[in-house]
């Protein structure tokens, strides 16, 4: 989050499935990406990267009922 978002305009989301077009989703709304989740460890590790350079912290996740348990995810 932001400085200047107020908790309750914004929504935190979790992508699963982030090869291909899971990726090209993910990267239009970025700022809100709290968590990805793959069971492609290769498709994983590069979300996280693009996550990483764009200055964006997620969380990843191999299983998405655990991704899904997560109270801090909208």
């Amino acid at each position: 989050l932001l400085a200047q978002d107020r908790p309750s305009e914004s929504v935190r989301v979790g992508c699963i499935g982030v090869g291909g077009q899971g990726t090209s989703n993910m990267n239009a709304i970025k700022k809100n990406v709290v968590a990805v989740c793959d069971v492609d460890k290769g498709h994983l590790s590069k979300a996280a990267e693009a996550l990483e350079k764009a200055n964006v912290k997620a969380r990843t996740f191999a299983d998405y009922r655990k991704m899904l348990e997560a109270k801090d995810i909208d």
